[in-house]
């Protein structure tokens, strides 16, 4: 397949993938002050689409002083601790589980060698191996 002319110097970067069971991350005090003020403001302003309400939420969040935003910045704090206490959580039980099939593996036995039958000879380092 020909490469098309701009794609010569690009390099792709693998990202990493998430894990399955792994937490949300926490939101920030902006998507709290969202989730707050968005019906509302679609009340108000019906007409307007979904990326220039945003537009406009975000325009009154800026000119809110830190007294106004102070609750959700706690709200976000709030949300960052959960997610912090999750991802330990979830590490260590990562790191139990596989403590625990170390500890099967250590725990099986290996099969006992028959010595009754004839020795086999390896032609490379010429050692004989019992099997």
């Amino acid at each position: 397949m020909p490469r098309t002319k701009g794609s010569e110097n690009k390099t792709h970067v693998q990202k990493n993938k998430k894990e399955v069971n792994s937490p949300k991350k926490g939101k920030s005090s902006f998507f709290f002050y969202l989730d707050a003020r968005k019906e509302a403001a679609k009340k108000k302003n019906p007409g307007l689409q979904h990326k220039e309400l945003i537009s406009e939420l975000s325009q009154e969040w800026k000119t809110l002083s830190k007294d106004e935003k102070l609750p959700y910045i706690i709200l976000a704090n709030k949300d960052k601790e959960r997610f912090l206490k999750e991802k330990e959580a979830l590490k260590s039980k990562q790191i139990q589980d596989s403590f625990e099939e170390k500890k099967v593996e250590i725990g099986k036995r290996k099969p006992e060698k028959n010595l009754s039958e004839e020795p086999q000879i390896c032609k490379k380092t010429k050692i004989v191996n019992y099997l």
